[in-house]
């Protein structure tokens, strides 16, 4: 009988902590969904059914949960905001895009906000949001560009 690679196979004790950790995160997220906007590691950690050594056990401190609560909802939604009709006029596309923007941030108003609510606290965050909003206006300038480009040939 061939011995299989340890490397290749966890253990319980890291499959426990893999799902500890993914049970951390999904905590996190469900608390901001249901409109806690800054929930405490205590809140998050009864959420995920763990103990609250748990959680500063998987991220060194609140933010680094907090940066990856963002990444994960960015990951998610971030193409949706590109997304929508941009065909006619520019009063339409300028339609069309605060149409598609409306349906995403009403998808993610809670992220969006907690987010926003820890701008003052956390550096990663208010990192990672003026990268979102620097995307998100090179999208609106690329989409104005592909259109004068098109008018001109």
């Amino acid at each position: 009988m061939a011995r299989q690679d340890p490397e290749q196979t966890p253990d319980g004790r890291r499959r426990r902590s893999e799902r500890s950790r993914q049970a951390i995160i999904d905590a996190m997220l469900k608390l901001v969904e249901e409109g806690v906007l800054v929930p405490t590691a205590q809140q998050v950690s009864e959420r995920a059914g763990v103990g609250i050594r748990s959680v500063f056990r998987h991220f060194s401190d609140m933010e680094s949960l907090f940066a990856t609560a963002d990444t994960l909802i960015r990951e998610q939604y971030q193409g949706l905001f590109a997304g929508g009709d941009r065909a006619g006029s520019v009063e339409e596309r300028l339609l069309h895009a605060v149409e598609q923007h409306a349906l995403v941030y009403e998808a993610i108003g809670n992220h969006l906000l907690t987010t926003k609510a820890q701008l003052w606290r956390y550096t990663i965050l208010r990192e990672q949001y003026a990268r979102a909003q620097r995307q998100l206006r090179k999208d609106l300038d690329d989409r104005s560009e592909e259109r004068r480009v098109g008018k001109e040939c």
